[in-house]
């Protein structure tokens, strides 16, 4: 009975204990909640006495580029082929440019000389002949100053003594008979050749081989891009390369296409800015590759007031502006951003003008 009358007494004290800590720790809950939510809802207060860093506003350039290897070369395409038989005896220089009525090459020292026409030498052509070969013999004597008449195609005596006249200038026999392969029929007037690769002074020729061939009249200059390298290049992209004195050269990228040579890889033709080839005089001499580096304009340049790329920002709405001296928001237009420089425009902006650093960086 007296452990029964002790334990009832104590049990008044405990509940009386339980209700104050539930009391303390409830209050302390919601005076941390009610701090938690008060320190959500105040703004940030700024360190007032922390300096504000200004860059000034500056007048530049900006521009997104990437600079990638490029190569020039000339492309060599058939020329006729040889029609003279006996022994090669000398060779044009490589890359020399030959205009008609000058000598390609000599065959046991008798001239090769270059004319325009279609149809091959593939006769002895005497008084007497006729035929379209005449006409085109004719043609080409008249263009050199020696038939003064209207090609027919009848090799009679006018056509003979413009023959001996054009011998005796040439410096061989004047027989007035042009033998087979006197002439090199081509579609030019002039061109640039270069020997082919298996030819040289001294080689036995029994007709029909390719002494010679053709250069284009300017070489190509061109970017050899992979997948990735493709990606960052477009037609129409501004180039600047350097020439062979320092100087710069201005173009465009032009078409891209396949590269033949390696089907992983493609090739974009660079153009100078009327649409030629862009090296047409300094790309190295003829028949040989030159390599350069090109720079690629992937934008700009844009010139105009320009200021780090960080002291831009953009508000809720998505517009930008920066922070002028007295703490004024100033809205701009970004026209270029790029290596950490931006070129802006807006109403009361000018060089010279002090903008906030956002945090003091």
């Amino acid at each position: 009975m007296g452990e029964a009358t002790t334990v009832s007494t104590r049990r008044p004290w405990a509940r009386v204990l339980t209700v104050v800590l539930v009391v303390v720790v409830a209050s302390a809950a919601a005076f941390a909640g009610g701090w938690a939510l008060r320190e959500l809802a105040a703004p940030v207060v700024v360190d007032a006495a922390a300096p504000v860093v200004y860059v000034p506003i500056a007048e530049g350039e900006v521009k997104s580029t990437v600079t990638l290897g490029a190569t020039s070369a000339w492309t060599r395409s058939a020329l006729a082929p040889n029609s003279a038989v006996g022994v090669l005896t000398s060779l044009p220089e490589e890359g020399q440019e030959v205009a008609e009525g000058s000598v390609l090459y000599t065959v046991d020292l008798r001239p090769i000389v270059l004319g325009v026409g279609s149809i091959p030498m593939f006769r002895d052509l005497v008084e007497g002949a006729s035929g379209d070969d005449v006409e085109q013999l004719q043609a080409f004597l008249s263009r050199l100053g020696y038939f003064n008449a209207t090609p027919d195609g009848e090799f009679g005596g006018l056509t003979t003594r413009a023959v001996s006249m054009w011998q005796h200038d040439l410096g061989v026999e004047r027989t007035s008979t042009v033998r087979r392969g006197d002439i090199l029929f081509t579609s030019d007037a002039t061109l640039r050749v270069v020997r082919t690769a298996d030819m040289s002074v001294g080689a036995n020729l029994s007709g029909g081989e390719a002494v010679l061939e053709r250069l284009s009249p300017q070489p190509e200059i061109y970017l050899t891009l992979t997948e990735s390298q493709k990606s960052v290049v477009a037609a129409g992209m501004r180039v600047m390369i350097a020439d062979a004195a320092g100087g710069q050269r201005e173009g465009t990228v032009g078409e891209i296409r396949p590269d033949l040579t390696d089907p992983t890889r493609s090739r974009a033709i660079l153009l100078s800015a009327d649409g030629g080839p862009l090296c047409a005089d300094f790309c190295g001499a003829p028949g040989t590759e030159s390599s350069f580096l090109v720079q690629v304009y992937q934008a700009g340049p844009v010139s105009g007031l320009t200021v780090p790329s960080t002291v831009i920002r953009t508000s809720g709405t998505g517009e930008t502006f920066v922070v002028g001296e007295a703490g004024q928001d100033l809205p701009v237009t970004v026209l270029l951003a790029a290596s950490g420089t931006a070129v802006i425009e807006g109403d009361g902006l000018s060089v010279g003008m002090q903008i906030a650093v956002p945090d003091g960086r």
